[in-house]
């Protein structure tokens, strides 16, 4: 690398594994909420927690536990509930395997700087990325409720630098591309949206991947 350059991952999906960590949600609330592991209990938090994502398009911490009060009709507010569901253990260990490991790796090199662009609320998405803090470069942890409408600013923020996008999310690598070419994409092909992704017509990503394993050699090789 003859300049320094800057690799943005996205958490959900590409760095975090949400699904493991819905599940955590899931069986915490159950024994927050003081019910027995039903079908029915279970169907009713599965429920509350799509209503949550509604707003926004991702998980709303805050109005799920607003609407589990209402549902169970919990003596207890909001803020205690969401204690008791969303403690430092649900958000531990919940990592991709590959994750510090490639981490870790790229952090040797030390033209390289690691960042995280990520959709979200920015508390809530910084607990997830806790245990991998130490790899991070804290000034180019770039959080948005609304991540597309920030892309172009964060493009232009590294216009003298070489500057790496990896997602799950093909359309905002996609937007990326649109507002500068030499932005390199890698698309992480995994999660619920990378699933249910239709192609883009015209539109490669540079790379793609199925976990994370082959980011580093991906980076080196593209220099």
């Amino acid at each position: 690398m003859n300049k320094k350059s800057i690799v943005l991952f996205d958490i959900d999906y590409t760095l975090f594994d949400a699904e493991k960590f819905k599940k955590k949600i899931f069986l915490e609330t159950v024994k927050a909420v003081g019910h027995k592991k039903t079908n029915d209990v279970e169907d009713k938090i599965r429920d509350l927690y799509a209503a949550s994502r509604r707003i926004n398009g991702f998980f709303n911490q805050r109005l799920f536990v607003r609407d589990l009060v209402s549902e169970f009709n919990l003596i207890t507010s909001p803020s205690q509930l969401g204690k008791l569901i969303f403690k430092e253990s649900t958000f531990r260990g919940n990592m991709y395997k590959e994750t510090k490991q490639v981490l870790n790796l790229l952090s040797r090199n030390k033209l390289l700087r690691i960042g995280i662009f990520s959709t979200g609320y920015d508390r809530f998405q910084r607990k997830k990325i806790k245990e991998i803090e130490d790899f991070l470069h804290k000034e180019h942890i770039y959080i948005f409720v609304f991540k597309d409408r920030e892309l172009s600013n964060i493009i232009k923020r590294y216009k003298t630098h070489s500057l790496y996008l990896i997602d799950d999310h093909l359309g905002i690598l996609y937007m990326a591309k649109r507002v500068k070419k030499k932005v390199f994409t890698i698309w992480v092909k995994r999660g619920r949206f990378a699933e249910n992704q239709k192609n883009i017509p015209g539109f490669e990503p540079d790379a793609e991947v199925e976990n994370l394993s082959e980011v580093v050699r991906i980076i080196s090789s593209s220099c």
